[in-house]
């Protein structure tokens, strides 16, 4: 398929080989995730904050300013994903998401990010970190698995590309994102900060694409929600 050739034009044409020492470390409720000694990201318990995508690469920064000086999380300083609060069930409480380590060192990270609400409903993020030779790049990776009694559906993650809302053009870093419907039809939406501007409020693209075409973000395509889904950076 058409999207599928997209993403294979992003390997390299030689496997770049890195062995990665992932590690973690615990600050307060978040945790700083390193490889070796170069820092990588931030995790907190409601979202990640992600700076890093490569050993061979500089870091990629949208925003001069410090996390602690942002004040619109649409001009977010890194590249920012969160679990989707916004758009979940009322009855679910954020304060009762649970992270479990599953393997917090070595040549991957794996966690289990979990929720459970009343009437057996229940969340699981399995977030997983490690390294791609054939892209040359970190791979951080959700797999998510939900089980809820309304048929409707419900808001995964949130996430914001850094520097994808830039309106200068020599600030512009990605004009579209793509994805493919479960129909198999490529479809794309342009990055504008203006276009995304609504009653004093900025949207910005993964509420779009979530929340008015119902769809949930995986590895390489888009998928139907009510199933497990996996997306990966």
């Amino acid at each position: 398929m058409y999207f599928d050739t997209i993403l294979n034009s992003l390997r390299l044409e030689t496997p770049r080989p890195h062995t990665p020492a992932f590690r973690i470390k615990a600050e307060g409720a978040n945790w700083h995730v390193f490889d070796g000694n170069k820092p990588l990201a931030n995790f907190m318990p409601l979202a990640l904050d992600i700076w890093s995508f490569s050993p061979f690469e500089p870091d990629e920064f949208a925003n001069p300013d410090g996390p602690g000086k942002v004040v619109d999380l649409h001009t977010v300083r890194n590249t920012f994903l969160n679990f989707g609060m916004q758009g979940w069930p009322k009855h679910w409480n954020p304060d009762d998401l649970c992270w479990n380590w599953e393997q917090d060192s070595g040549e991957e990270l794996i966690a289990n990010v979990s929720l459970t609400a009343r009437e057996s409903e229940t969340c699981c993020w399995r977030l997983r970190v490690s390294y791609d030779p054939d892209w040359g790049r970190y791979r951080y990776q959700f797999t998510i698995d939900a089980r809820k009694m309304d048929p409707d559906s419900f808001e995964g993650f949130n996430l914001m590309t850094a520097g994808a809302l830039a309106c200068r053009p020599q600030e512009r870093r990605w004009t579209h994102s793509i994805w493919e419907n479960p129909d198999g039809n490529l479809r794309r939406v342009i990055h504008c900060f203006g276009i995304f501007q609504k009653d004093g409020v900025i949207i910005y693209p993964s509420e779009i694409m979530i929340r008015s075409l119902n769809i949930q973000p995986v590895t390489g395509s888009f998928q139907q929600m009510n199933r497990s889904t996996e997306y990966g950076l």
